[in-house]
């Protein structure tokens, strides 16, 4: 979407190079699920949850912003896109659920970034990891067009970096409940045309 048109774009963050830290989007991630996991134990934080939701906010900022959100590729894994320094920081704990006091320190975000994290997080962050992973391995996907584009099996080891063009390809088409609404609703208030 262009920034001309998106009340929530900050012109500085379109410079080519990520906004933020992928680590302190990871610890932005791991805090709101623990808060959402008080009422629905089902947000609790697994390292390949984390590594799908960094995924989907990554590709949703893409989307909307036309810039990376935070720093890293991502890698074709045999079970999908991975960073490999978040995935490297969680993995003793396998498939366990990530402690509440491995949350680092929280940086102070827009509201714009905020707002995409918990819709994000609201609409993905209850499924089980699996089913998360699952949705990165459809046909389309950025994970899949790497994997083939490396004549990669499904379930080949792989360090291939998925493309920034495959990650922007695959959310152009997917929408975000309740992230566009929002902004069509913040435009129609301030009346931009």
């Amino acid at each position: 979407m262009p920034s001309f048109i998106n009340p929530f774009f900050n012109a500085g963050e379109k410079t080519g190079k990520a906004v933020y830290d992928v680590h302190d989007i990871a610890n932005i991630i791991l805090r709101k699920l623990y808060d959402y996991s008080k009422i629905d134990p089902s947000f609790l934080p697994t390292n390949m949850k984390l590594l799908k939701l960094l995924y989907f906010v990554q590709g949703f900022y893409i989307k909307y912003n036309d810039v990376k959100l935070f720093d890293g590729c991502f890698q074709a894994w045999v079970n999908g896109p991975v960073i490999p320094s978040i995935f490297q920081r969680f993995k003793y704990y396998g498939t366990s659920v990530i402690r509440e006091d491995e949350i680092g320190r929280l940086i102070k975000i827009g509201d714009h970034c905020n707002n995409l994290i918990n819709s994000v997080i609201k609409e993905y962050g209850k499924k089980p990891p699996y089913e998360l992973s699952r949705l990165t391995h459809e046909d389309g996907t950025a994970w899949k067009k790497t994997r083939i584009k490396n004549n990669l099996s499904e379930y080949q080891s792989s360090q291939c970096v998925i493309p920034y063009e495959f990650i922007s390809e695959e959310f152009e088409g997917k929408d975000l409940e309740g992230y566009l609404g929002k902004f069509l609703q913040k435009l129609r208030d301030r009346k931009i045309q």
